[in-house]
């Protein structure tokens, strides 16, 4: 099921509540048009205005968070690919850049089952599509950024856009439905490797451990 908001505090939190609360199962989803207290790693803030970007989180059987991370990453960038035709870099460990600027950011979290064991976890992913107007606050200015530029916005009409922002949800949703009831392969993290721009800060066998072998994979075009 997927449960659609205009406006909410995080979509990770709502699904949080729904699964303790037992509204949600494994494969369930939260949207939001908007969040006002979207966060990322270490509860840091992530900047989620009304209608300028994809904000969703899902419900996933429970997994090693930091393959699970990687494979969503990994998961993002090709889907960025396929439906809008850019390659998209990562930075270790979950933001997602174009031309050096986050575009999008990704999170995983445990939630605990009524024993107090890791019963799921909460894949959210937050995806830039089109900067506010006025730019993005003070203090993020500097390394933020959106899928679509200033001028590639001006130039398409709204509908297009607004299909846009659809076709890439739908994928995702799929995509992490389907990883969800998945093994992990070889080719998400050859991915992973083949588009990390920031290996000398990885830590020490950070890599190694939680990548498997495999071959480099294409990186495509990139704008």
């Amino acid at each position: 099921m997927l449960f659609q908001f205009d406006e909410i505090p995080s979509t990770q939190d709502v699904l949080k509540d729904y699964y303790r609360d037992k509204t949600a199962v494994f494969g369930d989803a939260v949207t939001a048009e908007a969040q006002t207290h979207g966060r990322g790693r270490y509860g840091h803030h992530f900047h989620s205005p009304k209608g300028r970007g994809i904000y969703l989180s899902i419900l996933l059987p429970y997994r090693d968070i930091d393959r699970l991370t990687i494979r969503t990453a990994a998961l993002v960038m090709k889907v960025i690919e396929d439906v809008a035709g850019v390659a998209v870099k990562v930075k270790w460990v979950n933001d997602l850049l174009l031309h050096g600027r986050k575009i999008a950011g990704i999170l995983a979290e445990a939630v605990v089952d009524d024993a107090g064991r890791p019963g799921a976890v909460i894949v959210g992913v937050g995806i830039n599509l089109t900067e506010p107007p006025g730019g993005y606050p003070e203090d993020i200015r500097d390394r933020a950024g959106a899928l679509l530029s200033p001028t590639e916005q001006n130039a398409m009409p709204v509908q297009a856009v607004t299909q846009l922002k659809k076709s890439l949800t739908a994928a995702l949703l799929e995509k992490l439905q389907e990883m969800g009831a998945t093994e992990e392969s070889a080719e998400e993290f050859a991915l992973y490797r083949a588009r990390l721009i920031n290996p000398s800060e990885v830590p020490p066998g950070a890599l190694d451990a939680i990548c498997l072998p495999g071959a480099p994979a294409s990186s495509g075009p990139d704008r």
